[in-house]
């Protein structure tokens, strides 16, 4: 899954409004990061703590969870 992939996620399910505000409220990072990385693979120091977030919300959204921590699996298969 790319970065841009999840962005569109989000996004569909109306929990950002901004690649700028995911890129700062859902990825704890700076809010350019989506604009640089966007057209990457998702990364463990990225899907990690942002599976976190999704499952220990008041409302948890353990389908997209599911979603962001199979994509970082399924890509640690690939680099064997």
């Amino acid at each position: 899954m790319k970065f841009y992939e999840l962005y569109e996620e989000f996004e569909r399910k109306n929990y950002t409004s901004s690649q700028r505000s995911f890129s700062r409220d859902w990825l704890g990072k700076s809010e350019t990061f989506l604009a640089q990385k966007k057209y990457e693979d998702l990364t463990p120091d990225v899907a990690i703590p942002l599976w976190h977030i999704l499952t220990d919300d008041v409302e948890p959204d353990h389908e997209l969870a599911a979603k962001v921590l199979l994509a970082v699996l399924e890509k640690g298969g690939e680099d064997e």
